[in-house]
């Protein structure tokens, strides 16, 4: 069974691009072969999935990326710009998709939705929420910023909140959405 990661509200990529070096760096240390793994990026804006498919950044953002991932990174000084491997990319599959009206992924092991639910009215939460739970695994885990919050205890457990990672309790087996924004 793969190993499915769901970047939620991924703009132009740069989460989906860190996931896929770090799943990548560690299916090398364990020798775990990582076509086992599957990253899926989605965002609202089709205007951001196509640069994040693109995967081309300033050469001056290379500095935030640690030094043992620059092996899978190609590096363009002439245009100063940096992409990222074949094998990274071909982790990753980006679509036009939003959380709050489409049904979710589903049988994700793990998703990161970072600073998406600061943009998303307190009242459209709860269905966020429920469709992240019914997109997770039972046991799988969810992500989120430093300013946000589980608001459903019957969803998702604390597994260490300091960093903003929950446990999926399995309980939601429908997804829940809105039709208004």
């Amino acid at each position: 069974e793969k190993f499915k990661v769901w970047s939620v509200g991924c703009a132009t990529g740069e989460e989906a691009y860190t996931l896929a070096l770090i799943v990548s760096e560690v299916c090398r240390i364990r020798e775990v072969d990582p076509k086992n793994v599957k990253i899926f990026a989605t965002d609202i804006s089709e205007k951001n999935i196509l640069r994040a498919q693109e995967g081309i950044y300033k050469l001056e953002a290379l500095g935030d990326i640690p030094v043992e991932y620059h092996a899978y990174i190609k590096i363009d000084k002439e245009a100063g710009t940096f992409t990222f491997s074949k094998r990274i990319k071909e982790l990753i599959t980006f679509s036009v998709h939003d959380i709050l009206v489409m049904a979710p992924l589903s049988k994700i092991s793990l998703i990161s939705c970072r600073n998406l639910l600061i943009y998303i009215r307190s009242l459209y939460q709860q269905s966020v929420f429920e469709n992240l739970s019914f997109g997770l695994k039972k046991g799988g885990r969810l992500v989120l910023g430093q300013a946000e919050r589980v608001n459903d205890e019957t969803l998702f457990k604390a597994d260490f909140e300091k960093i903003h990672l929950y446990e999926s309790l399995g309980s939601k087996r429908r997804f829940g959405f809105t039709t208004q924004r």
